[in-house]
């Protein structure tokens, strides 16, 4: 965290948005280390830069939380998204999106890795489900152009993407068997 700040004293006082309890600079903005308790029941807990929510810190929501590194009042760094239903982000924030590296988790195990950019897949994504594993290119969160997947079984895919659907030649290749299929627009010729 930037420490280009003076501790006036610590304080708690009650805004509109809620209740805050922490250290607070010499203009009365919360900075340092605080707590700030929102009316609609959201807590952020970590450090704060002249009233805003800067360095590390975990904001819990009703159905989950972030936790990690936060600039400007908005998720910057590396953090968590972690949600009650089972589901996690793990990886690069910008702007408060994914963005950069990351990792998103099913609470099937099944997981997506890869590259995003402002909050959509964007790249070469490795997708791990039960019984195999994809990697395709992704761009603005849609598979676009060459996929491989390898299934446990043994049996691989080669095909092709246009947003997000079949589109060129699928291979299947298992052992010696090979089946080549035509696909357009997601429907098989």
């Amino acid at each position: 965290m930037d420490k280009n700040y003076s501790i006036y004293f610590e304080t708690t006082f009650e805004t509109e948005q809620g209740v805050y309890d922490g250290e607070i600079n010499q203009d009365g903005l919360c900075s340092g280390n605080g707590k700030f308790t929102y009316k609609n029941g959201d807590v952020y807990q970590g450090e704060w830069l002249n009233g805003v929510r800067h360095g590390k810190g975990k904001m819990t929501y009703s159905d989950g939380y972030h936790d990690g590194e936060w600039k400007n009042g908005v998720r910057e760094g590396v953090g968590v998204d972690s949600f009650m239903n089972g589901f996690r982000y793990e990886g690069e924030f910008s702007r408060d999106l994914w963005h950069g590296k990351g990792k998103e988790i099913y609470p099937d195990g099944t997981y997506f890795e890869g590259e995003y950019k402002f909050g959509k897949r964007d790249g070469k994504i490795k997708h791990v489900f039960k019984g195999g594993v994809q990697i395709s290119n992704y761009v603005n969160g849609l598979r676009e152009g060459k996929s491989t997947a390898n299934w446990l079984s043994g049996l691989k895919m080669e095909a092709s993407y246009k947003n997000d659907k079949l589109d060129g030649t699928c291979t299947f290749i298992e052992g010696d068997k090979i089946i080549k299929e035509e696909w357009k627009d997601g429907v098989r010729l």
